[in-house]
């Protein structure tokens, strides 16, 4: 390709200059009334047309590699792209069948007679966005990273993998660790100042916050919490929900 450049380029540079020396001479001579002036001219008119020869070659040359070298890139971002969204669908979205322990946990605190959407458990979000499923209809989201989680009520959400469908944001934010049971999200907060403990009753979406862990998981031993005491970060369930 760059030896064909090359030739191309030095075609038109040197049509170029017969071009215009066989002008000059042709002029001269036609001026002189010289019957040389004729072959003059007919140069001048075989420079032009190698210079228009070279300089379209050279233009549908250029023209086809910058259309290949769009199209490869637009198919290496295409690939990619495929490539990442297949993973992050591999990640993100549980099959109706995996059997989990977590989620086994969950589905177990769910009073009997009441239909739960298959995807409340399976759809875990979408690149940036991570959906953590606690009992139904609670889970908490995390945005950008899995550090700090909001608790949301989806109990009029039909499509979980939709946006702004149905969900609605309660007051427990900052989320960093949590563990819960059936009627209680027990959750470590952090605002960037300091750590507040929180016991949140899922019946009742009241709140209360303590300083320390200890002084909380007596709290809500006292009101009746069955959990287990095995707390876990955000990223630390939403790997627990993956494994089967």
């Amino acid at each position: 390709m760059f030896f064909k450049f090359t030739l191309l380029v030095i075609g038109i540079i040197l049509s170029g200059i017969l071009t215009v020396v066989a002008l000059i001479f042709g002029v001269v001579g036609l001026g002189n009334q010289k019957r040389s002036s004729r072959y003059w001219f007919i140069a001048m008119v075989l420079g032009l047309s190698l210079l228009g020869y070279c300089l379209h070659t050279l233009t549908y040359k250029v023209q086809q590699k910058v259309t290949h070298l769009v199209q490869d890139v637009e198919d290496g971002f295409k690939n990619q792209m495929e490539k990442l969204d297949t993973s992050l669908i591999h990640e993100y979205h549980q099959s109706g069948t995996h059997q989990n322990g977590v989620i086994d946990t969950l589905k177990g605190y769910v009073p009997e007679g009441v239909s739960v959407p298959e995807a409340f458990y399976t759809y875990l979000g979408f690149r940036d966005y991570y959906r953590l499923p606690v009992v139904y209809p609670f889970s908490i989201h995390c945005i950008d990273e899995l550090k700090n989680g909001q608790l949301f009520n989806e109990k009029f959400v039909s499509e979980f993998d939709r946006n702004d469908n149905g969900e609605i944001a309660l007051p427990l934010t900052n989320i960093q660790s949590f563990v819960g049971d059936a009627s209680f999200l027990l959750a470590e907060t952090y605002t960037g100042k300091s750590r507040v403990f929180i016991l949140y009753h899922l019946t009742t979406d009241q709140k209360q916050e303590f300083s320390t862990k200890a002084e909380l998981m007596s709290v809500a031993i006292k009101r009746g919490y069955r959990g287990n005491s095995n707390w876990k970060t955000c990223e630390q369930y939403f790997e627990s929900l993956t494994v089967k």
